[in-house]
Formats: structure tokens, sequence, C-alpha cells
């Protein structure tokens, strides 16, 4: 059965604000902060607002009931798109303004990006489940998931074209309009698609603690939850410190780090492209199994590559960053799509709050904590006088926590997935089989 026809303009929207995330909440954004003097323990602490702030999904559950999904979201990804605006002159003014004046300024702005991005998150996902049949969810979300990064990966390139070597405060200015403008058009084909809200309670609506209390009662839920949460604990800071990894210890130059990244997204398409209609026929548990084996093969490459010394050489990282991509992306579709079809129907707005916010905070604090870590460290006299000491301590740290949330996936349960042996079996074989018999007709 074909997906409705106003997916497109749902794609439409995740493409645009998808150029607007990714230079706002990316590596551009890492790399800029950098530009304007900024800590390790401030950046990290800046890569944690989005997975904190979206705890507000909560608080806004019930008034995106009442108020609408639609009419939330463009409020909220039309104000947010301003705040970045408003940042478009701080590179300009290096040299001109005290750095801890363009910091704090910069802080504020992605301070109230984000505040409104948790804020109206929250009605996103319901209104996807309210208008996708859930037979369709996983060939939608990697639908989705190949547009969105389609979108990352040709502006990580234009970034890097735009950055190139030693970029100047002029250039971060053109990447943060590009932002910007990006985030204020892609509001334009949210209007288009059909606009729905949750039925009302008759009489008094009951308390947010009692439907809280209520969706944390449910076993199967509140597991894989739990998985979702160690999960995001352990690949949070994942992201952003391996951009600092790549610039200051392996030494690329701006533009290359921000290749290597779009080289990351290309793996996330594939991964995206093979999924389609499989993760609807195969189900999630499977691939977020095989997804985390692999993880963990990823990170034993990344304690190695540390552990020996970092050698530049863009081909190697490439390849590494694309598996690791294309990994993190299986996984995270497949977790995504369970959590959505595991939601109680009934208390479908706070179900998926509290499971967003749950592996939000999880994945902030991973930030914010490593921050003040890799500072520390990399300031210590046991680790400092070798730099890169303190990102193997980090990568083998993640190695360990994908490891932990493997054996909290042994308590998930989907009833109708296929077992994890058949799938890697039908992986390895009975896929590549069908791919050569279409191709010798």
């Amino acid at each position: 059965m074909a997906l409705p026809s106003y997916s497109r303009h749902l794609w439409s929207f995740g493409f645009m604000n998808a150029v607007n995330y990714t230079i706002a909440l990316g590596s551009p954004m890492v790399l800029c902060a950098r530009f304007l003097h900024a800590s390790e323990s401030l950046i990290g602490f800046l890569l944690a607002l989005t997975p904190l702030f979206t705890a507000l999904q909560l608080p806004a559950a019930r008034y995106a009931d009442r108020w609408g999904y639609q009419k939330l979201m463009m409020a909220g990804w039309r104000f947010r798109a301003f705040m970045v605006l408003a940042m478009v002159p701080l590179p300009l003014l290096v040299g001109i303004v005290p750095p801890s004046l363009l910091l704090f300024f910069l802080t504020a702005l992605l301070v109230a990006f984000n505040v409104i991005r948790g804020f109206a998150s929250g009605s996103w996902l319901p209104w996807i489940k309210h208008i996708i049949a859930p037979s369709q969810l996983g060939r939608y979300f990697s639908i989705e998931s190949i547009i969105g990064n389609v979108a990352a990966l040709l502006t990580l390139l234009m970034s890097g074209l735009i950055l190139g070597r030693s970029p100047a405060g002029w250039q971060y200015a053109i990447l943060l309009g590009i932002s910007g403008a990006a985030g204020v058009v892609s509001v334009f084909p949210l209007a288009k698609a059909p606009s729905v809200s949750a039925p009302l309670p008759a009489g008094e609506p009951e308390r947010m603690w009692i439907i809280t209390k209520r969706v944390w009662a449910m076993d199967e839920y509140r597991r894989l939850v739990r998985f979702a949460v160690a999960n995001a604990f352990a690949l949070g800071a994942v992201p952003g410190f391996t951009v600092l990894f790549l610039k200051e210890i392996v030494g690329f130059a701006e533009g290359r780090v921000v290749m290597l990244t779009a080289i990351g997204l290309v793996g996330a398409m594939t991964g995206a492209y093979f999924l389609g209609r499989n993760l609807d026929r195969v189900g999630s548990r499977p691939v977020m199994r095989v997804a985390g084996w692999g993880q963990i093969v990823f990170f034993l490459f990344m304690v190695a590559f540390s552990a020996l010394g970092p050698v530049k050489n863009f081909a190697l990282l490439a390849t590494a960053l694309a598996i690791g991509g294309m990994l993190t992306n299986a996984n995270g579709v497949a977790t995504g799509r369970l959590i959505l079809n595991t939601c109680p129907r009934n208390d479908l707005t706070v179900a998926m709050a509290l499971s967003q916010v749950g592996i939000s905070l999880a994945s902030g604090i991973a930030t914010v904590l490593w921050g003040f870590l890799l500072e520390w460290l990399r300031s210590t006299i046991w680790f400092g006088h070798v730099s890169r000491w303190p990102f193997l301590i980090f990568y083998l740290c993640a190695l360990l926590l994908v490891i932990f949330g493997q054996y909290m996936l042994n308590h998930v349960r989907e009833s109708a997935a296929l077992p994890t042996d058949r799938f890697v079996r039908a992986l390895l074989l009975d896929w590549p089989q069908r791919m050569w018999s279409r191709n010798e007709r």
C-alpha cells in the first residue's frame, strides 16, 4: 500500500529542517564555538542543550493535545529559526567584542533555540502516529531518514567548501544565515499536511503524574525505554567530541572535518535505504541487536586507533565513520519504530514525551559529563602530556556502555519480530542472492 500523498509535505519539511539543524546543532556549530574560543566544557554544555531541553516535551504534552500538533509545531519551528538568524553577527565580531561576551550571547541564543524546540517537538511523533498507518511507520521513517540525511550530507559538503582551511568570521556568518533561512522555509510545507488533535477526555483532565505512572507501569514499554536510555547515554557525546578528536588530535583542517562528518551521513543513508520496507517485515529487535554488535566493533576500532597513535588517514577514517553512521542510523530508526508501536494509543502523547525525555536527558547528561571530563583529563599530569589518551578513555567508556546496552536488549520483547539468527542468515545469504539474481536478469 502506498504512503499517503501528504507524506511529501512532511518530507519537504524534513529536508529543510535538516539543513537548519545540521548547521545549528552539528559540527559547524562546534567549530564556530571553538572559533569564538569556547572550552571543551562549554562545547559539551552547548551540545547537551538539545537533549536536555527535550524534557519540556512532558509539560508541553497537554498543550499539544489541546492546541493541536500542527499549530504547535509551526509556531515553535518558526520562532526557533529566528534565534539562529540572531547568531549571524557573532562570528563577525571576533576581535572587536570580548570572547566572553560573544560566548554569552551564543549560549543565550542556543538556550532559547532549544527551549522552543524542546517545547514544540513533543507534538511531532504523536502527529505522525495519527496520520501514518502503523503498518507503514517503518517505511515512512526510513524514507524520512534518507531525505534528512541527504539534506544533512549536502549541507555538510557545502559547509566544508565554505569553511575550507582556517576559516574567517564571515564564513561562519554565511553558514548561520543559511541555517536560519532554511528554518523559516521549513515551516511552510507543514501547513499542507492534515491537522489532527488527540481526542480530549470528557470532564476534568487527568493529572500528568497519574498518566505518567500508568504509562510507566507497562512492562514492555518500560523495558524498551530503559534500553533506549542506556544506548543514548553510551552514544550521546560521541558525534560532537569526535569532531574535536578529528580536528585537534588527528589534525584535519575544519573543511576536512566537516567532509568526514558528511561521509558518516552517507553510511546513515545506506542503512536507511537498506531498511526501507524490510524493517516492517523483519521487526525492530533483530536490527537493534545486529547494529549493536556492529557498534561494538566500531568502538573497538576507535579505541585501537586512539591507542596506537592517530594516523592522518582520510580514507581509513571515512570508511570507519561511514560504517558507524550506518549502524547508528539503523539502531535509531529501529528503536524509534518499536517505541512508537509500543506506546499506548490512549496515552500516546505522554508516552512518546516520556520516552523522548528519558533518551534526551541521558544523551545530554553524557555530553555535559564528557565535556568536563575531557577538559579535566587534558589538563592533568597523568593524561595531559599525551593528548590522545583522554579520547582513548572516552571511546573505551563508550564501548563498555554499548556492551551494557546489548545486555539490556535481552529484556526487550517484540512478538512479531524475526529471530536474530534468521535475520543474520537473511542478511548474509538470502538478500545478497536476491540482489545477484536481479542483476543477472
